[in-house]
């Protein structure tokens, strides 16, 4: 009879040669490993995740297709490894009941993958990432990349919405020097922007390391170069400056609209007072 902490690692034991196998599957792939990013939603419900399927936690990481792996982000991002269409199609739809508030239509980041044992990582002109081994460490670094990198571009599509609905309210504001604009639909772009800026800062952390990069000097390099090549920093400046215009842009409208409602109703305390005067005249001359 099994002893009854073995049966209780069992399950570990699975799963560690189950990722170990499938890691060394991708590594003797010939030519380049498909790599995509898919942004799905606002979040990824990790935990109501088939446990047989994880491989790793902290990302998750689990089996996917025939010899692929998955790792999930809780901020809505799945990076696929080695998948065909199929089954990259398969698993997204089985995804689905895991997601919440799913985008109308995901958006994705793709790259390629190549192992060259003995050669140094690395990412060539043409955009294919090169690593010197395959291991759980670098999978999970360029699923972080391309994560921030498939996240950072739905956050770039989505401010440059926000910017063309509040453009022609500034310009109206320049050349008429008022808004035709409710206050509340003001304040739903002021939300919708502050609810965006919350996310980058309280869940994806775009501008900083991951955590698995702190106590490996080689996922530290590999990371930066990551960084580099997809600009996170860079974009990640640009959408925080987005967010701060956007942010002035919609208080200075809202502000406009309510001073010129609070001026109507001063202008109609001063009606009525004159008004009520006339009335109290006409009276007295009566």
């Amino acid at each position: 009879m099994e002893p009854a902490h073995e049966a209780q690692r069992s399950p570990l034991l699975s799963a560690e040669a189950s990722l170990a196998d499938r890691i060394a599957h991708l590594a003797a792939e010939r030519g380049r490993v498909a790599v995509s990013a898919w942004h799905l939603g606002e979040r990824i419900d990790v935990r109501g995740l088939d446990p047989a399927q994880i491989v790793a936690r902290t990302p998750a990481t689990l089996r996917a297709g025939t010899h692929g792996l998955a790792v999930l982000y809780r901020h809505g991002v799945a990076v696929l490894f080695g998948l065909s269409v199929a089954e990259e199609r398969e698993l997204l739809a089985r995804l689905a009941a895991h997601v919440q508030r799913a985008l109308p239509e995901p958006s994705g980041d793709t790259a390629e993958l190549r192992v060259t044992p003995g050669g140094p990582d690395g990412i060539e002109p043409g955009g294919v990432v090169v690593l010197a081994e395959l291991d759980l460490g670098r999978i999970q670094v360029l699923a972080e990349a391309l994560a921030r990198s498939a996240l950072l571009a739905h956050y770039e599509a989505r401010l440059a919405q926000s910017l063309e609905r509040i453009e022609p309210l500034v310009e109206s504001l320049r050349a008429r020097g008022r808004v035709r604009l409710g206050s509340r639909r003001l304040l739903a772009e002021l939300g919708d922007v502050l609810f965006t800026e919350m996310r980058m800062l309280g869940r994806a952390e775009i501008s900083e390391k991951p955590e698995l990069t702190w106590e490996r000097h080689d996922l530290d390099r590999l990371y930066v170069r990551l960084a580099e090549e997809y600009e996170l920093r860079d974009r990640d400046r640009a959408v925080g400056r987005k967010l701060e215009l956007l942010t002035r842009s919609a208080s200075t409208l809202l502000g406009v609209v309510q001073n010129r409602r609070a001026l109507s109703v001063e202008y109609y305390i001063v009606v009525l007072i004159v008004v009520e005067i006339a009335l109290a005249l006409v009276r007295g001359g009566g």
